[in-house]
């Protein structure tokens, strides 16, 4: 029974943020006539009439597997 709970409870805020950010997304293409997201590797502004800008491209940093601490 506990893990349905906890289920029902991720697919409810996964569901509730999904929302608030194209109600966030679509209110700020209405504000300033863009938006900036993440598309393909790549920062990218979407203007309202369908343009996209590149904007710049996102590094991939690695981190090291195991991390020793003295």
């Amino acid at each position: 029974p506990g893990k349905g709970i906890v289920y029902l409870t991720t697919k409810l805020l996964e569901r509730a943020v999904a929302k608030g950010s194209k109600d966030l997304e679509r209110e700020e293409m209405e504000l300033m006539g863009y938006v900036v997201k993440e598309r393909k590797g790549w920062v990218v502004k979407i203007y309202a009439n369908g343009d996209v800008e590149k904007i710049s491209k996102i590094e991939t940093i690695t981190r090291p597997k195991h991390l020793a601490l003295d």
